[in-house]
């Protein structure tokens, strides 16, 4: 693949039809490969859910065209969801794309079923972001939603025409197991990429003086906020000197996030800060020492491990696929699912060997450049585009 020409506009006014969950979603992860997709000659629209004018109005910039979803990501109710099926369908027969590229599982399930409706040979991209918690949790209705996920992929994740993303190896060598997809049309790519030059180290010696622990993403108990935060009182009961971060929104659609009563039972540990959303989070990451992710959720690759691997900071996270992609080669530790006196553990541990813990973060920066850098993530985007431009 890597001998596919990817130079000039070899798209030629290709229509590109990009299903996606959220506009947020979009412009924080997928923008500039999509950016790269239009340099390259397609015709870009975007169909996704709208949550803010600002949102709106930023994309449309690009010069996209915008057309709202009106998805209810984590719907389930039947005929709502036969109802959005049935746009997506109309906009497939108004929009007429020669390539439909989905993110996530309903976008990927939906987008594709459409297709088998429609006579117009249409090259799918079926883009893994992770499995989600309903394939990590044990509660009862997730088990009999997985099964039900799991017969809605071996018939939708790899139809004719098409190439399935992942993120992660664990994600592709499950999807193949399972016989949701044919080894020969699976692409791993790590993640959506970082711009290594806006999130770049800052020599140690200008760092503040208080180690800084940074956990960025939504507060989800599945990604393991409330495990950081119990780990920031054990830090403090113990007098340990340590500023513990924690950035993210509540996600009031999600009954696995946290809650504001959670954070203000939690708001006298001295050494936690709730930041909430920040748009500067490479401005807190590079006054930091610490990327925390303590994350047992389905994860792709978690765009916030990746941008702490950029800032050159020592990585705690777990075991779990996606999370342990970024630690390789001794630039940070994997702690046990949930251990939150384990995570105080390796916060305190870096903290007492702070030359361990620059060392850990010159070896995330290399990880980074080596493995995420979005130049490299968005050239084996536009190859699988060329691979599959061929064939039309």
């Amino acid at each position: 693949m890597d001998k596919i020409n990817i130079k000039g506009e070899f798209l030629n006014g290709k229509k590109i039809l990009i299903l996606i969950s959220q506009d947020t979603f979009f412009l924080s992860h997928f923008l500039e490969r999509t950016i790269r997709l239009q340099e390259a000659g397609g015709e870009i629209t975007v169909v996704t859910k709208i949550t803010s004018t600002e949102n709106k109005l930023t994309i449309e910039k690009q010069g996209f065209k915008l057309i709202d979803s009106r998805l209810n990501r984590s719907g389930i109710k039947i005929f709502p969801e036969i109802k959005s099926l049935a746009r997506l369908f109309t906009l497939l027969r108004q929009i007429k794309p020669d390539f439909l590229h989905n993110y996530g599982t309903k976008c990927i399930l939906y987008g594709t079923l459409s297709t088998r409706f429609f006579p117009k040979k249409i090259c799918v991209i079926n883009n893994l972001t992770g499995l989600g918690i309903i394939f990590s949790s044990k509660k009862l209705l997730f088990l009999v939603l997985k099964v039900f996920l799991k017969i809605g992929y071996r018939f939708l994740l790899n139809p004719q025409n098409s190439i399935v993303i992942s993120e992660n190896k664990a994600d592709a060598d499950y999807f193949v197991k399972i016989g949701a997809a044919k080894r020969e049309n699976v692409r791993i790519i790590p993640g959506a990429g970082i711009d290594i030059s806006k999130f770049s180290p800052v020599p140690w010696q200008f760092k503040n003086q208080t180690t800084t622990a940074v956990m960025n993403a939504r507060l989800l108990k599945s990604k393991g906020a409330l495990v950081f935060i119990e780990a920031a009182k054990i830090l403090d009961s113990r007098h340990v000197p340590i500023e513990m971060l924690l950035a993210g929104d509540i996600d009031s659609e999600n009954s696995d996030s946290i809650t504001t009563k959670d954070i203000k039972d939690n708001n006298k540990i001295k050494c936690l800060k709730f930041l909430g959303f920040r748009t500067d989070i490479d401005k807190i990451l590079k006054r930091s020492h610490i990327c925390v992710l303590p994350s047992t959720y389905g994860e792709g690759i978690p765009k916030s491990l990746i941008e702490g691997c950029a800032t050159g900071l020592a990585i705690i996270t777990t075991n779990s696929p996606g999370c342990v992609e970024t630690v390789e080669a001794g630039n940070g530790l994997c702690i046990a699912h949930q251990d939150s006196s384990e995570l105080a553990n390796a916060i305190e541990s870096l903290i007492l060997n702070s030359n361990i813990t620059k060392l850990m973060g010159q070896k995330s920066r290399q990880l980074a450049e080596r493995k995420f850098d979005l130049n490299k993530i968005n050239d084996s985007i536009l190859r699988i585009y060329a691979e599959l431009n061929s064939k039309l």
